[in-house]
């Protein structure tokens, strides 16, 4: 089965803008993130902590390749290197095309200084969750159920058979149907998923490319849990999935992983957030 067709001629998001991109606000929350959960069978479960988290705004989309070459092209922001990139025939910057794909291979100080330079900020682990899972909690953006095939841009048969021959691991796609391919071998035009859509109307939350965030927030949130240690080691923290994503736990509220802020991922983006008092 393949859905290549139907995103031959995928949703192109409004206003990207160098500064002001299209975001979404999201009211002020006090919730206890992390917790257990089971779909289909599977368990899903992460730290517990309550937040308090004042009303924020978050970008709706990944940030683009067209909105991060205006920064470059400001002398604010760096060319993801290339050469630096873990999969560096993922790179979606400079690529014919790939104008309205996220940007990858870039660190965490290289998305927090294009967020700097768009007057916003890296979005707190907390807010992401929130974001995420809307304000009922939910497992995955879409509800408390498994993915429908092809809900979101994780691994397919054409990922798969790139990271195959990449690796010389026997790679397996996400989906029961091993042989389904939605369009995309790795990145996706932000927003080309309408079923990777958060209650609040955030894309692209489960896949597409897993996201920097700021840990250190989350010790100010009211949490049990700090990333003193984390942040002392020059480790940040991702969350979500991504194009190479074959577990539904990373699609998933318990998705995130603790990485060096220097690592350039193939699979690695991020979007930006605000206080909503800036707005």
């Amino acid at each position: 089965m393949t859905l290549a067709a139907s995103h031959a001629s995928a949703f192109v998001p409004p206003n990207l803008g160098p500064a002001v991109t299209d975001m979404v606000t999201i009211p002020a929350t006090h919730a206890t993130l992390g917790g257990a959960r089971t779909a289909g069978g599977l368990s899903f479960d992460a730290p517990v902590r309550d937040v308090d988290l004042g009303a924020f705004a978050i970008d709706r989309y990944e940030v683009t390749v067209a909105a991060y070459a205006k920064c470059v092209g400001a002398g604010a922001c760096a060319v993801p290197d290339k050469a630096d990139c873990n999969v560096p025939e993922a790179i979606s910057y400079g690529k014919l095309g790939h104008e309205q794909h996220p940007v990858n291979c870039v660190t965490y100080g290289e998305a927090a200084a294009y967020c700097a330079w768009a007057h916003k900020r890296m979005p707190r682990s907390a807010e992401w969750e929130v974001a995420q899972r809307g304000p009922a909690l939910f497992t995955f953006p879409w509800g408390n159920e498994l993915p429908a095939l092809g809900a979101s841009n994780g691994c397919d048969h054409s990922c798969a058979t790139v990271a195959r021959a990449l690796t010389g691991v026997d790679y397996e796609p996400v989906w029961s149907d091993k042989g389904f391919d939605d369009g995309w071998a790795m990145t996706a035009p932000v927003g080309s998923f309408p079923g990777d859509k958060s209650p609040y109307g955030v894309y692209d939350l489960a896949a597409n490319l897993a996201e920097w965030v700021d840990p250190e927030g989350e010790a100010d949130l009211g949490g049990s849990v700090s990333f003193t240690p984390l942040v002392a080691t020059g480790d940040r923290q991702l969350r979500g999935g991504s194009w190479a994503t074959n577990v539904f736990s990373t699609m998933s509220f318990a998705g995130r992983d603790r990485v060096d802020g220097s690592f350039r991922g193939g699979w690695v983006g991020f979007r930006c957030a605000r206080d909503a008092t800036a707005l």
